[in-house]
Parts: C-alpha cells; structure tokens; sequence
C-alpha cells in the first residue's frame, strides 16, 4: 500500500483532521535510522547482537511478546539472553537489517532492481529499507451505490475504536459516503513501515511488495499508480505477485524453525469453511444489489455477512462498500471480481523470468497499454 499527499485539504481529510497521520513529519524522524543503527553497530555496548539466521524466529518471538510492554520493565527470556525493553529497538533494527539483507539477497540472484552507472559496479536502487512499528491507519471512502474506491486518508496509529466508529458515522452521514478505517499490512513509505505481529514470512513478502513500489516509483506504472482505480489495482496486483514470489524464495534461506511461534489468523478456526469463497459470493451479490438501486438492502445484508463471517472465525470489524473498494484493488483478493490478477497470471507466465515480467508492466502507463500487454501474451 502507498500513500498520496496534497498541499490542500479535501472534504473527508477537514472533517478527519484531529486524526491526520503527517507523513513528512514521520519521514524527517525516520530516513536517517539505517545510519544511526550502523553507527550503533559499531559502538554498540549491549549483549544482544542480533546478526545470524538461527536468532531469528527466537527474536521475532521477543519482539513481538515486548512490543506492547516498551514503557515498562517486563524483561524476556530467550535462550541465554535477557531481552530488555532498552535493548528492543536495537533487536528490531538488527531484524530489519536481516530481512532486509535477505530480500536484497534474492532481488541480487534475480537481477532486479539495478543500475550500473559508467560500466562500472552495480547499484540497487532504491535500496531495500524498512522499519517494524506500527504503520498508521488507513480511512477508505467509497460511494454508497457503487463499489468504488475514490479517496484514502493516512490517521495516526493510535485512533481508538470509538474514535474510528465516530468518524466513520460522521462521513457517512455528512457526505452520503460509505467509510472504513483499517489497519495496513504495510505501506511504501521510505523506509517502508511493517507492523510488529507478523510472522517471518510475512515481513519478507510485505518487504518485497513494498520494495516494488519504491522501484516502480521511477518507472511508468508507479507513476501513474493514482490516475484511477484500475491502474492502483495492477500495481498493487503486480506488487503483490512479486511479494509473494520473491519473500517465498528470501524465506526458504532461513533455517527450518525449531521453535515454531503463532502464525497469523491462528484466530481462524479450523473447520471446511472457504472463507475466500463466501468473501467472493458476497461481493458480487453486493454488486448485484447496488447495480438495481438496493443500496439500503445491499448494506443489511453485508452485516449479515459480516456477523457470519464472525461467527466462522474471520472477524472483519465492519463489511461495506468501502471495505470491498480497498480489498478490491488487490486483484488476487476474494473481495475483488476484476480479471486483472488472471491476466499479469497469463503475462508472468509467459515470461522468461521475474525480472522480464516486472521490465514488462513497468512500463504500462495506461489500461489500454495493458490490455495490448494481455493480447500479445496470449
């Protein structure tokens, strides 16, 4: 996920303005962190050092069991090492090094994202940069008669329920809007920011995805990344493809766990429910409704499946228009009915390797290029 700025407030972002998450605030703070970390390295007085593969699930365990106990004295035990909360943000900057290192790792052996100024040495650029805090939230608005995503707003992280059930309602009511505040999985700040509660895989697939859209920056398709709804859906399409094929291949270097901790959506239970499937029936059953005018009955029924859902183990705060606009323009998601997942399928496919597919979409700039793309992929 990336964010967008503007030098002047919209309708949504005035009445959203005690929450606004400010960006460039959060870039001055952060873009020299990678710096002061080698520096800390290198004078660095603490017993936890964290720089080999076999510490890592043991740390990831700590930095996930500390990251909500920072401000107070509650130490960890791992292995022979007693994790302090003075020593977790040099135990997170160590495993953002190592993912990091890994992920370059793989984008080396696939000969992406380089440059070779003057035939000289070659140089990754943007060079692969995260930080493991919490990313801020993300209001999503979308009509109400239509599916369709056509603003996002960045909230501090530390927006209570109540508060995003109050803004939500505001909009609503104000703007005849539906709207939706969530948590992010990522987002293509720089240094990217991941969320603690992840596992190890899915830190180097959101590290991978994220590192796309730095990349593709500088290149056509990310550039025109905000022109519509449908240009935002490849590229995070393309993004997510290229997470999951180059984190995949960065986790499989790591040694096999000993010491397995909770994976994500262990909430789920473990029954024959296809919660992809029931996800997919309800959005185009939603489409349906909307398309014959029911906006009113197309919202009870999304409750009713947001309650079902619950019920069977896959909690969503709140089903609505703006829930399925966001998820939607990931295309390889259940809450999407768009082909454009199947179609980068079909160009990836028949290319003679990952950094041939992304030398392709990259330089899409338009969904016609991109359908002529499909067409000579056939």
């Amino acid at each position: 996920m990336t964010g967008k700025g503007s030098l002047y407030l919209t309708p949504i972002e005035e009445v959203s303005a005690p929450y606004l998450f400010s960006l460039s605030d959060w870039e001055i703070r952060n873009i020299f962190s990678k710096w002061l970390y080698e520096v800390k390295v290198k004078y660095n007085d603490t017993d936890i050092f964290v720089n080999s593969d076999h510490f890592v699930y043991e740390h990831l365990e700590a930095l996930n069991t500390e990251q909500n106990n920072i401000n107070n004295s509650v130490g960890y035990e791992s292995g022979s090492n007693i994790l302090h909360n003075k020593d977790i943000q040099f135990i997170r900057e160590s495993l953002e090094g190592i993912i990091e290192g890994k992920v370059s790792e793989v984008l080396d052996e696939e000969n992406i994202g380089y440059f070779q100024p003057l035939n000289r040495i070659k140089i990754r650029f943007p060079p692969v940069d995260i930080t493991i805090q919490e990313p801020p939230k993300l209001l999503v608005v979308s009509p109400r008669d239509r599916i369709d995503l056509i603003e996002t707003v960045l909230l501090k992280t530390d927006v209570t329920v109540d508060e995003m059930e109050e803004l939500e309602d505001v909009i609503t009511k104000q703007f005849d809007l539906s709207a939706l505040i969530l948590n992010l999985g990522g987002i293509a700040t720089y240094p990217s920011i991941l969320p603690p509660d992840k596992s190890l895989e899915s830190f180097l697939i959101v590290t991978a995805h994220e590192w796309l859209h730095h990349y593709l920056f500088f290149k056509p398709l990310g550039r025109e990344y905000w022109t519509d709804s449908t240009m935002t859906s490849i590229n995070e399409t393309v993004a997510s493809m290229f997470g999951e094929e180059i984190g995949l291949k960065a986790y499989r270097k790591f040694p096999e766990r000993v010491h397995p901790v909770l994976e994500e959506n262990s909430s789920a239970m473990s029954h024959d429910f296809d919660f992809r499937k029931e996800l997919r029936e309800t959005r185009i059953k939603v489409d349906d409704m909307l398309n014959q005018g029911q906006v009113e009955l197309a919202e009870l029924y999304m409750d009713e499946r947001q309650i079902f859902m619950d019920d069977n183990g896959y909690y969503i705060r709140k089903l609505n228009q703006a829930y399925f606009a966001f998820n939607g323009t990931y295309a390889d998601h259940p809450a999407s009915v768009s082909p454009i997942a199947s179609q980068l399928d079909q160009i990836r496919n028949a290319s003679d390797s990952l950094s041939d597919f992304i030398d392709k979409v990259s330089q899409i700039s338009t969904h016609v290029e991109f359908l002529d793309l499909v067409d000579r992929h056939e």
